[in-house]
């Protein structure tokens, strides 16, 4: 017999904790091997996973206008909150 069901965790739970899911079954009848009656199986609320790229010139003369792109992704599930980017560039180099 198999027996599948949803249930939603507590919105309030912070990444990093792990959750201790048991499931017993039991009988009033004599059980040759009462130990395979309990499963346990750790659920982990994830770190949110961020991923940043950059891409664009690898060459540029003085003078000239370099140009790149960034792109970030959440690799998880879980909500990155307050995200920001920082790109430091040279002091030589300024935004048009």
């Amino acid at each position: 017999m198999t027996w599948s069901f949803k249930a939603e965790v507590d919105a309030a739970q912070t990444p990093g904790t792990t959750l201790i899911n048991t499931a017993n079954v039991d009988t009033d009848t004599p059980d040759d091997d009462p130990t395979n009656n309990d499963f346990e199986v750790d659920v982990t609320i994830p770190f949110p996973d961020l991923q940043i790229i950059k891409n664009g010139d690898t060459t540029v003369l003085p003078g000239e206008t370099m140009i790149h792109t960034i792109s970030y992704q959440n690799l998880n599930r879980q909500t990155a909150v307050d995200t920001y980017i920082i790109d430091k560039l040279p002091d030589v180099v300024y935004t048009t």
